[in-house]
């Protein structure tokens, strides 16, 4: 009796496998926010080679500030710091219309 119930069973789970389709993975469904920890101290700014901004998206629910530093070293920045905010806000500022 137990080995009819054990085959049964097998049966059961290879006809679910079977008629079950595995769902396509999209590659921007995996990506998660980049950044876990976050600098505030404030850095030298030239030591900043490059700032990529991260917006909010559906995998990460808040913006994200990467700087890129002149060795080639990722620093993820906290946004919350009164330095990275005001540094951001002068990157994003439009320049000053000229005549």
């Amino acid at each position: 009796m137990n080995c009819r119930v054990g085959a049964t069973i097998l049966v059961l789970l290879g006809l679910c496998a079977a008629f079950t389709e595995a769902a396509p993975v999209d590659e921007d469904e995996i990506s998660r926010c980049q950044c876990i920890e976050k600098e505030a101290r404030k850095m030298i700014i030239n030591s900043i080679s490059e700032i990529e901004i991260i917006r909010t998206n559906p995998s990460c629910s808040h913006t994200e500030v990467i700087a890129i530093l002149k060795k080639g070293h990722k620093v993820c920045l906290d946004t919350k710091a009164p330095w990275v905010k005001e540094f951001v806000d002068q990157l994003l500022k439009p320049p000053p219309f000229q005549q």
